[in-house]
């Protein structure tokens, strides 16, 4: 599918693409494919450049089915590494309860 290396090939929702990584240029490709009797790849496109990607035995990027991408980058700045995350349970309860509606 590459002709300059590519990691973490991920297919597109439809099938139509497959996305890989390039640790040489940080970037994000997209090659056209057509399957069927015989598979046909399409020279592929840069979609976007990413910092470097964070490889620990995992994906480090995917596709949500709206078609957008989600990439796990690593932190080189140590000052970037703490982050509030917060966790919600039972959210949709609690959305039912203060707007007065039933389930």
């Amino acid at each position: 599918v590459s002709s300059d290396g590519g990691s973490y090939p991920t297919w597109s929702r439809d099938g139509s693409e497959l996305y890989f990584y390039n640790l040489a240029s940080t970037t994000i490709f997209a090659a056209p494919v057509q399957t069927g009797e015989r598979f046909r790849v399409g020279k592929p496109a840069a979609l976007f450049q990413t910092g470097p990607l964070f490889f620990d035995g995992f994906k480090s990027f995917d596709v949500t089915p709206d078609g957008r991408f989600i990439t796990l980058e690593m932190v080189t700045d140590p000052k970037e590494w703490e982050i509030d995350l917060i966790f919600t349970r039972h959210w949709v309860e609690e959305l039912t309860r203060i707007l007065g509606g039933s389930e």
